[in-house]
C-alpha cells in the first residue's frame, strides 16, 4: 500500500456550518448560501495560515466533491486573484481537485436520459423518440407536448427502481433507525455484518462519528451533547 501522507498535508474542513463536526453557537450561524460559503472558506484559509505560518510556502490544492463543486470553483478563482495581487498571507494556490462535482444543475439533470441510454437502461428506440419529441430538453417539459410526456413517463417507469448513483447496486432508502440499531449490535462481530445497501454505511458512519473514543481522538469539542448525523 502506498500512502500519500509522507508527502502531503491534508486539511479536511467541515463546511458549511452544521456538516460533520462543525457547529454554530447561534441559530443564525447555520444560515448560509453558496456565496457566503465561499467567503467563509476564503477567510478560514487566511486565518489558518496566520496561525500556522510553517505551511505558507506549501503548494495548495483545494478540493471538493459532489455539491462542493459549485463552491470550489469560485473559491479557487478568488484565491488565485489574490495570489496574483500578492495579498498577505499568500495562499500558494496551484490547482484544484474535483470528485463527481455538481457544476450545472440543468446539465446534471438533463444528461440522465442520455446516461440511461448509454448504460442500456432504455432502448435505442425510446431514446431516439424522447430526444426528438422533447427536443433534447428533459428538465423544462411542456405538459402540452403529449408525445414528449408519454416518452418521459416511459423512461421514468424504466428507471424507477434503479439506483441512479450506483446502477449496479440495490435501490435503497437511507438506513432507518431500526437498521442502525441492528448494525450497532452487529458491530461487535464486524466480520459477520452483512451490508445490505450502500446506505447502511451511513448508519455505520454515524455510529463511528458518535463514538466517544473517536471524538476524543479527533479532539471534537462536546457541544450540548450533539448527535452527529450522516443523513
Amino acid at each position: 500500500m502506498i500512502s500519500l501522507l509522507p508527502v502531503l498535508n491534508i486539511l479536511y474542513v467541515d463546511a458549511p456550518v452544521g456538516t460533520g463536526y462543525s457547529y454554530s453557537k447561534t441559530q443564525e450561524g447555520y444560515y448560509s448560501n453558496d456565496e457566503q460559503l465561499v467567503e467563509h472558506m476564503y477567510d478560514f484559509f487566511h486565518k489558518w495560515l496566520v496561525d500556522h505560518p510553517e505551511f505558507r510556502s506549501n503548494p495548495l490544492y483545494i478540493g471538493g466533491g459532489s455539491y462542493s463543486g459549485i463552491v470550489v470553483l469560485p473559491l479557487v478563482q478568488k484565491v488565485y486573484e489574490d495570489y496574483e495581487t500578492g495579498r498577505s498571507p499568500i495562499l500558494n494556490i496551484q490547482g484544484l481537485v474535483l470528485a463527481s462535482p455538481r457544476l450545472d444543475s440543468f446539465m446534471d439533470n438533463n444528461t440522465k436520459v442520455e446516461f440511461a441510454h448509454q448504460r442500456t437502461l432504455i432502448s435505442n428506440e425510446l431514446y431516439e423518440s424522447i430526444k426528438s419529441n422533447c427536443n433534447g430538453d428533459y428538465v423544462n417539459l411542456d405538459p402540452n407536448n403529449t408525445k414528449c410526456m408519454s416518452d418521459y413517463e416511459a423512461y421514468t417507469e424504466l428507471v424507477r427502481y434503479i439506483n441512479e448513483y450506483q446502477i449496479l447496486e440495490p435501490s435503497c432508502v437511507i438506513a432507518p433507525k431500526e437498521n442502525q440499531r441492528i448494525l450497532s449490535q452487529e458491530l461487535n462481530y464486524i466480520h459477520q455484518t452483512k451490508f445490505r445497501c450502500r446506505d447502511d454505511l451511513y448508519a455505520i458512519g454515524e455510529l463511528w462519528a458518535n463514538d466517544p473514543h473517536v471524538q476524543k481522538a479527533l479532539q471534537v469539542r462536546e457541544v450540548n451533547s450533539n448527535n452527529y448525523s450522516f443523513n
